[in-house]
């Protein structure tokens, strides 16, 4: 009856039907544990705990500040430096700020997440134990002390084993997919007809109307 044919709903759900044939064939064909163990092996990357960072951060608002903002910024952090430990609020030496002053265990995401990518990038490339500035964002001007930096363990397969399996299967799955498209296109030949400028004028006119 040809009731496939011109209709893009009836297509798609064609086209989703065969996507689940080939995860189908992955639910049949489960992972050994010596292709889950190589599979973990070449992907360490994706199980690695990421370094964690504690650190304060004073403000210094350049709207407030204007063109004193990094004079300003010097001042106090030779303060800080000078006090050491013995400071109670290192915030309070800086302007208000609608972020907190201490950070703990954050990794470099999270710390993207509230002061920008340059800030965080910069972040990690500290020294802990000591301040430094100015360090920006999009915030304006900050001092920066990192407490500690917590680089975690390597990944231990049994200890991500389900998520190794999950992975394994989504990477299988859309392997098998492109196997499939590809063995589809082998039996076609695919042309793509270009237009030609009479077949433009006549698009633009019927647009147009």
């Amino acid at each position: 009856m040809g009731l496939n044919q011109h209709d893009q709903v009836i297509r798609r759900r064609l086209a989703q039907k065969l996507e689940f044939l080939a995860k189908d064939l992955v639910a049949l064909t489960p992972p050994t544990e010596e292709e889950l163990q190589s599979y973990f092996e070449s992907h360490l990357d994706r199980y690695q705990e990421p370094t964690r960072y504690t650190f304060t951060q004073v403000f210094i608002d350049p709207d407030k500040r204007g063109d004193a903002t990094l004079n300003d910024a010097e001042v106090i952090k030779a303060t800080l430096i000078a006090q050491g430990d013995a400071i109670d609020d290192a915030g309070a030496l800086g302007d208000d700020f609608m972020l907190q002053n201490y950070y703990p265990e954050k990794d470099q995401t999270e710390i993207q997440k509230h002061f920008g990518s340059g800030f965080a990038e910069s972040l990690v490339e500290l020294s802990s134990g000591q301040w430094y500035g100015p360090v920006l964002s999009g915030y304006g001007v900050h001092l920066v002390y990192v407490s500690s930096v917590s680089e975690p363990p390597a990944p231990v397969y049994a200890e991500v084993r389900e998520r190794v399996v999950q992975d394994w299967t989504m990477d299988r799955s859309e392997e098998l997919n492109k196997q499939f498209y590809a063995n589809l296109r082998e039996q076609y030949t695919v042309v793509i007809e270009e237009s030609t400028e009479k077949d433009k004028v006549a698009a633009v006119q019927e647009s147009a109307e």
